[in-house]
């Protein structure tokens, strides 16, 4: 904690411009106080900002309040809630104390996504809380910042009805959460399992796809335009060492998207997991526990005990050269898919049954490019909650669309890719009898 008292004997006699000015040793204030005078114009000189100063009533013009406010630092705190900029020599008079209390990266996290516009003042944003730790942080934290940025929040939750009692209380948990915080709550129920048969995913695809369907249903009806999720900087660290694992490309390596194009922001992905408990420790917020969580069949919770286990001296090295190539490869991604959407977008003709592409062009296209597009090119076609194609079967088309020749290839997920006469045509496959499928 950081603290500084400015004695109201040191400032009897100065004038508000020159009063503030102290605040230097706290430029993120200080500075914030400059800039905001009021909504009035500036002075032009002292003499006229003397007078102003005398003669502009008290709590007209920007406070301390709203200058910590808007200095997307919500640690500040002070001890003299009415000063205000142009009437504050009575105030100053008495003295006043701005403290810098102690690091907050989720309410840091949540007041850079309000004035990034990732979720923008003033908007409707369901919190998908899970009722665990992350979602937790989540929900009290953008509560705490909901009246300075206007937002208005709804609770959102997901029954996947695969824990029988434990997902039962896991509901009535964050119901009870979303009460006490004075929220509008809604939620679904859904039938993981028989999604996993159907689509023939294995459980945590189909709970994942059954998840963001309610999520969107939900928006949709609390005309919410935003839906943020608790994705933290392990999970993306995590998530960029199974991609590695596997050998994904770009898309894959890049992680968790910050903003995906169907309103689903991710505000809390640079705050650690450590500093999710730290804040809930801090107020006495409890979380629920899944106890699949330690299931090590699961590729995630392996990694993740992997990275637990080791010495604490060599963790976070590890864990930020992960973060920087995340980081590296996300950078990537952007640029591919920025290349993608500018260069070859326009020159792809999406039809109601068909996509044709100009394979020369995209024989010449970059091999991260080409790959987007053939993923992009064979989307319309994948069943839901399962990529179009794998990896080994985009490299195939890609080879073969850069030897130049006439070819035709099916995917294992019924997609048929076929090249003539310089032209890329992609399709559904068609049975014996002549009908999609």
């Amino acid at each position: 904690m950081t603290s500084v008292r400015y004695p109201g004997d040191l400032l009897r006699r100065t004038r508000p411009h020159d009063a503030l000015r102290s605040l230097e040793v706290f430029p993120e204030v200080g500075n914030r106080l400059r800039r905001n005078r009021g909504d009035h114009e500036k002075p032009q000189d002292e003499s006229q900002a003397r007078e102003e100063s005398d003669a502009r009533p008290e709590g007209r013009s920007f406070g301390i309040s709203r200058a910590l406010e808007r200095s997307q630092w919500p640690g500040w705190r002070h001890d003299r809630p009415s000063l205000d900029y142009f009437g504050a020599v009575k105030v100053l008079r008495a003295g006043v104390t701005i403290t810098r209390m102690e690091s907050e990266p989720v309410l840091e996290a949540l007041a850079n996504a309000a004035s990034s516009g990732l979720m923008p003042r003033g908007a409707t944003v369901l919190l998908a809380v899970s009722g665990g730790a992350d979602s937790m942080a989540l929900l009290h934290g953008a509560s705490e910042l909901a009246p300075r940025n206007v937002w208005r929040l709804v609770v959102g939750h997901v029954h996947h009805g695969l824990r029988g009692r434990d997902a039962d209380r896991d509901l009535a948990f964050v119901a009870a959460h979303a009460q006490r915080l004075d929220l509008s709550f809604r939620s679904c129920r859904c039938d993981a399992a028989r999604v996993a048969r159907q689509l023939k995913l294995s459980p945590e695809s189909a709970a994942r796809h059954a998840r963001y369907s309610a999520l969107r249903e939900i928006a949709k009806e609390a005309g919410a335009q935003r839906i943020a999720t608790a994705h933290q900087r392990d999970d993306r660290v995590e998530s960029f060492r199974i991609a590695r694992e596997r050998r994904a490309g770009t898309a894959g390596l890049g992680g968790p998207r910050r903003r995906r194009s169907d309103g689903v922001v991710r505000p809390l992905l640079a705050v650690s997991r450590e500093e999710i408990l730290t804040y809930l420790r801090r107020r006495g917020i409890t979380h629920r526990r899944d106890a699949s969580n330690g299931d090590l069949r699961l590729t995630r919770n392996r990694v993740r005990r992997e990275l637990a286990r080791l010495p604490m001296k060599d963790r976070e090295p590890i864990i930020a050269e992960l973060e920087r190539q995340a980081d590296l490869s996300e950078n990537l991604r952007a640029d591919t898919e920025r290349t993608f959407e500018e260069w070859l977008r326009p020159r792809i003709s999406f039809g109601p049954g068909s996509v044709a592409a100009d394979a020369d062009l995209l024989s010449r296209a970059a091999p991260d490019v080409a790959r987007k597009a053939i993923e992009e090119i064979a989307r319309p076609f994948a069943a839901p909650g399962c990529a179009p194609l794998t990896g080994p079967e985009r490299e195939q088309i890609r080879r073969r669309l850069a030897d130049g020749l006439d070819f035709r290839f099916e995917a294992r997920r019924r997609i048929l890719f076929e090249r003539r006469a310089g032209l890329l045509t992609v399709r559904p496959a068609r049975t014996a009898a002549g009908k999609s499928v």
